[in-house]
């Protein structure tokens, strides 16, 4: 169970967090599957959709489409969430800045779940090189470079209720609720 330290009896808000290839599509997928009910938001699938209809590269569509599309995600999260329906946003979300924005919409009847990614340097890469051959999507090494060094991990000072950290495959959780920090699997 990819997420068994949360508590689904409330409507929950999550928030993945790490750089590209670090798991954070993958673990959604996982939760996904055990949740279907959770509605998505993911710059990428949308990024994906958009160079696919249009015919285009990855970069060339994210280049073209990135601010309508940021814009409607936030459209898309609000709704779902003043709705009182559960979201899990899909995205580096690297800064306390970027996370905020997200938190800002979210309802008080949410509870807050930050839930970050973080892999070392080799296994990045190789993650990196091993999905360019598969998906062709190229993500130049400069851009991983910055986006490491912009990475700052989740805090619970952040507004979070929760904050799990997944290193490779652990995950080590901290939340306001208990004000301790636990093992999780």
């Amino acid at each position: 169970m990819p997420a068994g330290y949360i508590d689904w009896s409330v409507p929950v808000f999550l928030v993945l967090s790490g750089v590209p290839c670090s798991g954070k599509t993958t673990w959604r997928d996982r939760v996904l599957l055990e949740h279907p009910d959770l509605v998505l938001i993911s710059s990428d699938d949308r990024v994906e959709q958009r160079a696919a209809q249009t015919g285009v590269s990855y970069q060339e569509a994210y280049l073209a489409h990135k601010d309508e599309i940021l814009a409607e995600l936030f459209a898309d999260a609000a709704h779902a969430l003043g709705n009182g329906l559960s979201v899990i946003w899909d995205q580096t979300n690297l800064t306390p800045d970027l996370r905020r924005e997200k938190l800002a919409i979210m309802p008080k009847s949410h509870k807050a779940v930050a839930v970050a990614f973080e892999v070392d340097p080799v296994e990045q890469k190789r993650r990196v090189d091993e999905r360019e051959k598969r998906t062709g999507k190229h993500i130049p090494e400069f851009v991983i470079a910055k986006q490491n060094a912009d990475y700052s991990a989740p805090t619970v000072e952040e507004g979070f209720h929760m904050v799990v950290v997944h290193r490779n495959s652990s995950a080590r959780e901290t939340s306001t609720d208990a004000g301790s920090t636990a093992a999780a699997m």
